[in-house]
């Protein structure tokens, strides 16, 4: 039980069940977890005397505890790394844990997750294995209404000319549809496909949709995730003040304009991932101005229904518009 009475659900992992290396090369992925109550995850390796709430001494993992030496973990992370240097398979047994509190020490509950990692030799000369580039960047939150259809576009670049991508994992709730993976006309290394939803209202909370892209050499990108979060709306933009000029979004600035404030329609937070505010010139397109919204604690600030943020740069460039993204 929480300490706001509910109960507490579990978090929850969208590894792939098998995770490729090339021999020869260091790594460092990223264990993909989620949790609806938006508890802290952490990871930490199974233990085959683990002692449970009850005082009873656990077998966390059947066997396979200590089974991939030489791999480090990050708990706080959940980041893990290796360097490939033997061909063969290596079972993996962690364990998720969530707190409510950062100051906690002991979790909520915690949730096994097993995986194998094998090490594969190639000659290729191609080292750059496939990656998810896009639309959506990786670990972005998505808030989305019961019945409300999504679809959306996924991007993966392969790395070096010559090579296709084969096949893409995906790890997405039930009832999410994936269309055929095409590849770009303008772009030979560029490869897209759709992901469509309409979420139920069995699927309230948080959903993690995962890709992992896999090249015709066999090399294997990193796992990389979007989280949907169901029956929570996310905030619009509904206008901007301390403009020294006319009221925007659309209106005129002076060159010395520094202090800016967007309206939203509900409470905004400070993200838990990268995102950015940025500023282009419209008639190029060329980005001329960023902040980091998730850690620029000083010049990004959250405040109940209001985001406000500080630039410093003058704005020379007489009668030309700019154009302000928040991603």
């Amino acid at each position: 039980m929480r300490s706001d009475g509910h109960y507490n659900t579990a978090p929850t992992s969208a590894m792939v069940p098998v995770k490729l290396l090339r021999q020869g090369f260091s790594y460092t992925w990223l264990i993909p977890t989620a949790d609806t109550d938006g508890d802290t995850v952490k990871c930490r390796w199974a233990s085959a005397t683990a002692v449970v709430p009850t005082g009873v001494i656990a077998d966390e993992c059947a066997g396979i505890c200590g089974t991939f030496p030489g791999a480090r973990l990050n708990s706080s992370s959940c980041m893990m790394s290796y360097t490939a240097s033997a061909v063969g398979f290596w079972a993996v047994s962690l364990m998720m844990e969530d707190y409510e509190f950062s100051w906690q020490t002991t979790p909520l509950s915690a949730t096994p997750l097993q995986f194998i990692v094998e090490v594969y030799a190639s000659t290729s000369s191609c080292v750059v294995g496939p990656s998810y580039t896009g639309a959506r960047p990786a670990g972005a939150c998505v808030g989305v209404d019961i019945g409300q259809t999504v679809v959306e576009q996924a991007i993966f670049t392969v790395g070096c000319s010559g090579v296709t991508l084969s096949d893409v994992l995906t790890t997405s709730p039930p009832g999410m549809t994936r269309g055929t993976v095409t590849q770009s006309s303008t772009n030979p290394l560029q490869y897209t496909m759709t992901m469509t939803w309409t979420p139920p209202s069995s699927a309230w909370g948080s959903n993690l949709v995962c890709y992992t892209p896999i090249d015709s050499l066999g090399q294997q990108g990193n796992t990389q995730c979007v989280t949907y979060l169901v029956a929570v709306t996310a905030p619009e933009l509904i206008y901007t003040s301390y403009v020294n000029g006319t009221m925007s979004p659309v209106g005129t600035i002076m060159s010395t304009q520094n202090v800016w404030r967007v309206q939203c329609t509900k409470a905004v937070n400070r993200p838990s991932t990268a995102a950015y505010i940025r500023f282009y010139q419209t008639s190029t397109a060329t980005q001329i101005y960023a902040l980091e919204a998730s850690t620029d604690t000083t010049n990004v600030i959250y405040s109940n229904f209001t985001l406000i943020f500080f630039t410093h740069y003058t704005w020379i460039l007489v009668s030309h518009s700019f154009d302000v993204s928040f991603v």
